[in-house]
């Protein structure tokens, strides 16, 4: 990686950055991903944005790996969360706080990990990214509850990465 490239993202929004590093590993042959576009219209009334449909993750993709010399690719989603607090709500199914990891993005990113898919719940607070399974995160901490940093179980069940090393496993 270039040292040059790797500022060329600042002050981009965090799914920006992601999409910038996606570039790079593209060009690698690591891993391939793009951001999920959902449909968005227009409610007149009250003057608001909204998303026509709900969907489980931000973005999707395949990373590539050797197997018995072998180039092959497995799914890839991962949904992408930039919350500047030392915790990540996992929410409720009709919870209305908009921050947070959200029942059904857990709901389908844990269908996903059990069918063999690559799933991460990629958290952004205060600097750092936090690589999150979304299965262990539910089984660890709860619907309802909050992964919290400094957790003791939770930092052994997490990776930290810096945004240029956030797919690092891929490359080994």
């Amino acid at each position: 990686m270039h040292v040059s490239t790797q500022f060329a993202y600042k002050g981009l929004s965090f799914e920006n950055e992601i999409r910038v590093v996606g570039i790079e590993y593209w060009m690698r042959r690591i891993a391939w991903f793009d951001k999920v576009e959902v449909a968005k219209g227009f409610d007149k009334k009250s003057s608001r944005i909204f998303y026509k449909k709900k969907t489980g993750f931000d973005f999707y993709g395949a990373h590539f790996y050797k197997n018995e010399g072998l180039f092959s690719a497995r799914p890839l989603f991962f949904e992408v969360k930039d919350i500047n607090e030392d915790a990540l709500p996992l929410l409720e199914p009709l919870s209305k706080n908009k921050s947070g990891v959200h029942y059904h993005q857990l709901d389908t990113l844990m269908k996903l990990e059990e069918a063999g898919c690559e799933c991460w719940i990629l958290w952004r607070t205060k600097g750092k990214v936090f690589r999150l399974s979304p299965t262990a995160a539910f089984s660890t901490v709860g619907i309802g509850k909050s992964v919290r940093v400094g957790d003791e179980i939770l930092e052994a069940m997490m990776n930290v990465r810096g945004m240029w090393d956030f797919l690092g496993e891929l490359t080994s």
